[in-house]
Parts: C-alpha cells; structure tokens; sequence
C-alpha cells in the first residue's frame, strides 16, 4: 500500500516541504530510504523500527521503501522520524485513518526525532520549518511538545505538540481535537519540557497596550566614569548602525562601553526579528525570554575562535559567531590577539551582510548583519602612546610593528569610528559624580537615537540604517551644504582617501546630521566624522 504524508528539513536557515512517500511491498524483509538521505536521515531507519515496536505496534516484515521528494536535493537531519513512522504504520494497515482524516494529509505536516521507546525529542531548528509550512499553506503541524517554545510563536498555523508515536497516532484518528488552525494550542497538563513558555509575537507587543516591554539593561552608560568623546561615537553607532574601533591601554573602559551599546540601540522590526529567530533555532539555542524582550543580541566570542567557529561550518554545517550576531554587536576584545586568519575572514561578511559556506552537496548562506566593535591595545603590553613611570611601554619596534600588521587595511579600511580611550587621572574617578539626569546618560543617549531614526524616517520614508546604505542611496541621500562640499574635497585629496573611505565619512556624517535634525550635512557634520575616521 502506498501513503504521502508530508514532513520538512532545513536547507540553511530556509525550511523547505518534503514529501514522505511509503510503499509496503511483499518480498523479503527490507527498509531502504531513497532521495538523498544524509547520514542522520539513514540511521533513522533504527530509530522508528524500535520506535513502532515499542510504542505496541509490529514493524512490517515486508519490503518497505521510503522516498523522500523533490529526490535531488541533500536531505539532512532527523525531522522525518513521526512521519516515516506514521506512514508505515498507515500503509501496513495497523492504523486505520478516517476518511476526513486521509483528505487532509495536504494540509498536515509531521516533524520530529523519535526515541527508541517512541517518545519524542527536541528537534533543532523547528521555527524555519513552522515559517515554510505556513507559507505553503499547512494548517497544522505535528511536532515534539520540547519543542513549545518555538511552535508558539508562529501566528496562522496550529502547532499540535505531541509526546510519543502512540499519541501521534491516537491525536490523528481524532480530527476534532485539533481545533482551528487560528487557534492556540491546548496546554499540556503535567508536561514540563524545556522551553515550554509561550512566546509572545512582536506584533502582538506593537498592537497591544499591554505588550510586554524591553527589560531595564542592567549595564548603564552611567557607571562609566569620562570618556564622553566615547559615549557619543557609541551614539552615533547606535543611530546609523556603523562599525567602531576603540584603542586604548588596558583597564581604561573599552569592554564597559562596548557591553553597553546594547542598551541604546533600537528595539527590533518584526523582520528582523524573524531572521534572528531562524539563525538561533537552526544553532539550537533558542532563547524564550530573550526574544520576549524584543532586544538584540551581544556577542562576544574568545579570542582563540577558528573560521569555522567565527564564520560557521561543522557537519552538520551550523552558523558561526557573525550570524548570531545578526541584527546585534558582535565584540571582538583584544582584536589583535585572534588569528589573523579569523581577522581576514571578516572582510567579505563586512561588505556582504552575510556569508557562503559551500559544501559537496549544497551550498549555505547565513546572514551576517551585524555592528561590529573591536577593541584593541596599541602594542603587545598595552601602554605605548600611554607610558606612566609604574608602565612604561616595553615593546621593541619590531614587535610594536609585527602587532599591528594584523589589523590589515583591508580591515581598517571597513571600520566607521575610531576612538582612543585613555586612562582617567584619579581627580576624574574619584571627583566625577554623574547625575542621571546627564547628556551621556543611557535613557538620554537612547532618546537622541530614537529622535534621529525618527528624523531620518521623515526625512527618506525609509527605516535602513545610514552604515548599509549602497552608493545608490549615498549618492541619493547624503547631500552636503556647499561648504561640506569644498571641505569634503579638500579632506579626500590630501588624505587620498579610497571610493569606500569617502563613503564612510558620508554615512557617518549623514547620521551625524539626523542627530542634529539637519537636512543638508554641514561642514560641522562632516568635520567630526572626517575625525571618527582618520583618528584625532
């Protein structure tokens, strides 16, 4: 007998439908799974052999095929587990499906990993699956009760979360348990899986009045003593979405500012967040509470990371760091200590906003639009350029030298802001008593970027930050008064500034002038981002 039932993998971070085809033939006993199945996919064949024999049922000892469509494309993982299983039990006539129920196997899409004893596990990556099911209008979806978290997030498809193979099958003989496919899913008394909060969709928070809010940030520009030269290139970061660079002598703050830009940056668009979403549930680190907060991600991965831990990889291939801070800060501390391998890697991801990975089979592509914040010291021991009698500099030229070849100019050359921070005398640690009520205040800063994201949206009808604009859009919206114009030519032919260099002062300046709410960018516009720039 021959069933179709429907289950999905993931192909990057895309789901893509698949249809599971069961044909129970006599002959001898066999189980063969065709349509390029990976090596995961192949194992399976155990899994739901001790599955079905355990969960009270008898594994048919008939020749049994599996095929898994569209054949030509690598199917990888464990996702088809309920629906082989399933299928099989159908096809040898163990389970007798209502006619009502047959009719409606287009719209039903079964995904998960089946134990040996027929319970099921938490599969990775369900929330790009739940998306391409409900683009191509399933109505319900059958898939592990680990798995809530992620299944309650998606609006306009029915989530039905199930235990093990033998309530799969007794949920599916009674259609009228499913409920509407608007509806929420039932709460499962008793059952304590990881991760079960309900997620609650941003739409919901930007529509009700009773949304959910962004949590106070408990790291404050306020405990930072100084540096407000500092604070406002985080500013401008923040408002226009622009790569920075600080260097400084150890101890100075570089780590406290950049953990604190998280805190001023704008919350996330639904897009956005959607995209997030799909890059961590694909990295098996689904966060409930953190996407409950509408707030980007931090990341901050050691110095001693390799390419494929930085740019993705592994078998199965995974994102790496620059995808999970997507739509976040990606830190990198003590920049010049990673490989410089791992340095170098960073230039495509940088200019693209995301990144290839090719494999035998396939090809990946993760994206990578992230703000990136280095920081660095100017030598190996960390004082020259800041020597005091206690730490004097004690690096030879040759070393100072080889240490700085690592930040190639290639790399510099991407990179919007840069800042020193220098040490503070103690007059300014202990003397400084800064009130709340401060410019560089973290509700202050937030609000200076909420006001000139605002002027910009007025200003262009558009909501894309000033750092990804292409040289289309340069050329269409940063406009310079006719004395930023004489000034930016004079700056671009003695500094012999590169296309990308000019650029970067533009977009800078331009974000520049919406902090300033001015339409024209003006040679003071200008002026401070030609400083970020080439330093001061």
């Amino acid at each position: 007998m021959y069933v179709k039932l429907y289950g999905a993998h993931l192909s990057g971070i895309e789901g893509q439908i698949v249809e599971v085809e069961v044909d129970i033939a006599p002959g001898l006993p066999q189980f063969d799974i065709v349509g390029l199945p990976g090596t995961a996919l192949k194992e399976s064949k155990e899994r739901v052999r001790s599955a079905i024999r355990n969960s009270g049922y008898q594994f048919p000892t008939k020749r049994i095929t599996v095929n898994l469509a569209p054949a030509h494309v690598r199917k990888e993982g464990s996702f088809f587990d309920l629906a082989m299983a399933l299928a099989i039990l159908i096809a040898d006539g163990q389970v007798s499906v209502p006619k009502k129920v047959s009719n409606q196997f287009s719209r039903l899409l079964f995904i998960g990993e089946l134990a040996l004893d027929g319970t099921t596990r938490k599969s990775e990556g369900i929330y790009p699956l739940l998306l391409a099911a409900k683009q191509e209008g399933f109505s319900y979806v059958f898939l592990p009760v680990a798995n809530a978290a992620e299944a309650q997030s998606l609006e306009g498809i029915r989530p039905i979360l199930i235990k093990s193979l033998k309530q799969l099958v007794q949920i599916c003989l009674r259609p009228e348990s499913w409920g509407k496919p608007d509806e929420k899913s039932p709460d499962h008394k008793g059952e304590k899986a990881a991760g079960c909060s309900r997620v609650i969709r941003m739409s919901e928070k930007r529509d009700n009045n009773d949304r959910e809010q962004p949590k106070a940030h408990t790291e404050l520009f306020e405990d930072i003593v100084g540096q407000e030269h500092v604070k406002r290139a985080c500013e401008i970061a923040a408002a226009g979405f622009h790569h920075m660079m600080m260097v400084g002598p150890p101890g100075s703050g570089k780590t406290m500012l950049a953990r604190r830009l998280i805190s001023i940056l704008p919350p996330l668009t639904e897009e956005e967040w959607t995209e997030m979403a799909k890059v961590h549930s694909v990295a098996g680190i689904w966060d409930s509470d953190t996407y409950r907060r509408n707030v980007r991600l931090f990341r901050a991965p050691h110095h001693t990371i390799t390419v494929a831990g930085m740019l993705g990889g592994g078998n199965p291939v995974k994102p790496g760091e620059i995808s999970l801070a997507h739509h976040g800060v990606l830190f990198l501390d003590e920049f010049l200590e990673f490989k410089r391998s791992v340095i170098e890697a960073l230039r495509e991801p940088l200019e693209m906003r995301h990144v290839t990975i090719t494999r035998q089979h396939h090809r990946y592509i993760f994206p990578s639009s992230f703000l990136l914040v280095i920081a660095l010291n100017p030598c190996p021991c960390g004082y020259y350029g800041y020597e005091t009698e206690k730490n004097p500099c004690i690096c030879t030229a040759t070393q100072i030298e080889r240490y700085r070849a690592k930040l190639s100019g290639p790399i510099i050359d991407r990179i919007d802001l840069q800042v020193e921070v220098p040490l503070l005398s103690y007059d300014e640690i202990v003397g400084a008593d800064v009130p709340q009520s401060d410019s560089y205040s973290t509700s202050n800063i937030r609000c200076r970027v909420e006001q000139a994201l605002a002027f910009k949206q007025e200003r262009t009808n558009s909501d894309k930050p000033n750092g990804l604009l292409t040289a289309q859009e340069v050329k269409a919206t940063c406009q310079l008064s006719r004395e930023a114009e004489v000034f930016m030519r004079e700056v671009f032919e003695y500094h012999q500034l590169s296309m990308r260099g000019y650029h970067k002062i533009l977009k800078v300046a331009r974000t520049i002038a919406d902090l300033n709410e001015h339409e024209l960018i003006v040679e003071e516009d200008i002026a401070e981002a030609v400083g970020y720039r080439l330093g001061k």
